[in-house]
C-alpha cells in the first residue's frame, strides 16, 4: 500500500532530494527564502559560528603560493586555528569576533618554519609569528565595519554573502571579505587582501530552529599582496592560498600537534582566547 509517507519519499528521490532525512519535510513553510539577505546571514552564522553566543573553534590546513608572471610557486604549508563568536544585533545583522593563528610549515621537513629562503630575492629571512585579531566586525550580507574606531589606518572593507548552493540535503554558503589597509607612510602602498570562504553543511541543520551551531567544513582561498616581512621590493606579484578545514566546536578539540607549537610561539593565543573573544 502506498502511504503518504512513502509517496513523499518517492517524490523527494525523483526530485533529487534523496539525501534528506525521512522525517524532514522540504515544505515551503520549512524552507527559508535565501533570496533574502537576512536568511543568508542566519545560515552563515549557523555554519561558521553559533547562535548561542559562544566561542567556536575552526581548524584549517593547506598551502601558500607566490604568484609571479602568472606562475604559482608553493612557498610553505599552513595550519591555522581560528576562534569565532557571533551575536545577533538585529535581523540580518551580527557582531562577529575573530581571532586566529597561522603556522608556516616547511614543505619538505614538515617542521615549523623558522627561517625562509625567499626564492624571488635570494634573501634568507627570519620567520615570526603573530595573531590576526582579535577584532570585532559588524556584518550584514553586503556590508562590514569595525565595531570600534580603529584609527587613521583603519582598513576599508567590502563584504558579501552569496545565495547558498543547495543540492539535496547539502548546502554551501559563500562569503567574500575584501580589505584595503591604508599605508602608514606616503612612500608605501596600501595592502590588499581578499578572503574567499565556502562553508558546507547540511540544509536540515541550517533550517532546524533547534540547531544553533551546525556541523560544517570550509574551503578557503586567499588572494593578497606580498607580506611586508618578505622584503619583495619591486617584484610584481602576490600571494595565493588554498586551505580546507572543519569546525571543531570547543577550544578543547584543538589538535595537540597544533596546540604544542602554538603554546611555544604564541603562549597567550589559546590560553587567552576566552578573554580575547569578548564582545561589547
Amino acid at each position: 500500500m502506498l502511504t503518504r509517507r512513502s509517496l513523499t519519499q518517492s517524490v523527494l528521490v525523483m526530485a533529487g532530494f534523496a539525501g534528506w532525512p525521512a522525517t524532514f519535510s522540504k515544505s515551503e513553510e520549512a524552507m527559508p527564502d535565501f533570496s533574502h539577505k537576512n536568511e543568508r546571514m542566519s545560515a552563515l552564522a549557523k555554519l561558521r559560528g553559533s547562535l548561542k553566543d559562544e566561542i567556536v573553534t575552526w581548524w584549517l590546513k593547506g598551502v601558500l603560493y607566490g604568484v609571479v608572471d602568472g606562475v604559482p610557486t608553493k612557498l610553505w604549508n599552513m595550519e591555522t586555528v581560528s576562534f569565532n563568536r557571533w551575536r545577533k544585533i538585529s535581523e540580518g545583522e551580527f557582531i562577529f569576533a575573530h581571532y586566529e593563528l597561522s603556522l608556516k610549515i616547511d614543505l619538505e621537513t614538515e617542521q615549523l618554519l623558522r627561517s625562509f629562503n625567499n626564492p624571488y630575492t635570494g634573501e634568507m629571512i627570519d620567520v615570526g609569528y603573530d595573531t590576526l585579531g582579535p577584532s570585532n566586525l559588524i556584518v550584514t550580507a553586503d556590508s562590514a565595519r569595525f565595531s570600534t574606531d580603529t584609527g587613521p589606518i583603519s582598513p576599508k572593507l567590502r563584504h558579501e554573502v552569496d545565495a547558498p548552493v543547495i543540492q539535496g540535503n547539502d548546502i554551501w554558503v559563500g562569503q567574500d571579505l575584501y580589505a584595503i589597509v591604508p599605508a602608514p607612510r606616503p612612500d608605501l602602498k596600501p595592502w590588499k587582501a581578499h578572503d574567499i570562504s565556502t562553508y558546507a553543511g547540511k540544509l536540515s541543520d541550517v533550517v532546524d530552529p533547534a540547531v544553533l551551531s551546525a556541523p560544517a567544513t570550509i574551503g578557503y582561498q586567499g588572494i593578497y599582496d606580498w607580506r611586508p616581512w618578505m622584503n619583495m621590493g619591486d617584484v610584481a606579484g602576490f600571494h595565493m592560498s588554498r586551505l580546507v578545514g572543519r569546525k571543531l566546536g570547543s577550544i578543547s578539540n584543538i589538535p595537540n600537534s597544533f596546540a604544542d607549537i602554538a603554546n611555544e610561539v604564541k603562549p597567550d593565543f589559546i590560553a587567552g582566547a576566552e578573554k580575547a573573544m569578548h564582545l561589547p
